[in-house]
């Protein structure tokens, strides 16, 4: 399984077929990281301007410098 971490604080901006549109923290407004769907394993928003969480690889969280809450995901998520 690909190493997952989550990305807290995350606001649905903007929707594609293939990716999210997200921008950090509450007060965002515009897009700031494009995220491939394919990429996301798990994601709290819903429609535009929800702030949530996203489970992604490492790998994509640090090419973008996003924080992220380091650990197992699907040990976190299973209970």
């Amino acid at each position: 399984m690909e190493d997952l971490v989550t990305v807290e604080n995350v606001k649905l901006i903007a929707e594609t077929d293939k990716a999210l549109g997200v921008g950090l923290g509450e007060e965002a407004i515009r897009v700031e990281i494009w995220l491939p769907k394919s990429q996301i394993d798990r994601q709290t928003m819903k429609k535009k301007g929800d702030v949530g969480e996203v489970d992604i690889p490492r790998w994509l969280a640090e090419k973008n410098n996003l924080e992220y809450e380091d650990g197992d995901v699907a040990t976190r998520f299973s209970s």
